[in-house]
């Protein structure tokens, strides 16, 4: 097999594995197909048979053949189908796509004793969901289990504490003292005047006339 035709299997392989891989995930996020019902598989080829020689999958798989043998091999179909994969060297591989449901029967070009057969079945729909729904609650109620939220205790007012009012001043001890004293020196002051205004109209009045 020249280079150039292992190149070819090669991006024929490649081409098929992407390709593949873009419906699958296509069909997946369309609903199509469920990862669990659309599975690639893989058939070595080895001791001159293809291994399993029979393959059952779902619509939008993909099988890859493996030469794991010394020789070359082919992976042809029956009835001259897309199902061609012209000479796979050894340690190459070759894909396709099955996305339709039908029986693909195939053999090895250079060997006629190799035959293979591909199954395709149609991928179930994606299974809806088990058992009933829970009912919606009807509007304005409130759903099983629900607490209210405990209310955050209202702050309590403090009242500022009353001012005692303040008392008028009174005159101090001392001031009151002070006061009488002089009151009391005051009118000793005026007591002694008077006494000597007393003394001496008295002496003018005993002097001997001229």
């Amino acid at each position: 097999m020249s280079k150039t035709d292992r190149t070819r299997s090669l991006l024929v392989a490649l081409a098929a594995v992407s390709l593949a891989a873009t419906i699958g995930l296509g069909l997946h996020a369309a609903g199509a197909v469920s990862p669990v019902q659309a599975k690639d598989q893989a058939v070595p080829i080895k001791d001159f048979s293809f291994t399993p020689a029979k393959v059952t999958i779902t619509a939008g798989s993909v099988v890859t053949w493996t030469n794991k043998g010394g020789t070359q091999h082919t992976v042809t179909s029956n009835t001259g189908g897309t199902l061609d994969s012209g000479p796979i060297g050894l340690g190459e591989a070759y894909g396709n796509l099955f996305d339709t449901p039908g029986t693909y029967a195939y053999h090895c070009a250079f060997h006629s004793s190799m035959k293979g057969t591909i199954v395709v079945t149609a991928a179930a729909p994606t299974p809806s969901q088990v058992g009933t729904p829970a009912p919606s609650p009807p509007a304005g109620t409130l759903p099983p289990g629900f607490k209210s939220p405990s209310p955050s205790p209202e702050p309590t007012p403090t009242t500022a504490p009353s001012q005692a009012p303040t008392p008028s001043p009174s005159a101090s001890p001392d001031a009151t003292g002070s006061s009488g004293t002089y009151t009391t020196i005051l009118l000793v002051a005026i007591v002694a005047a008077v006494v000597v205004l007393a003394v001496i109209v008295v002496r003018r009045r005993r002097s001997p006339t001229a």
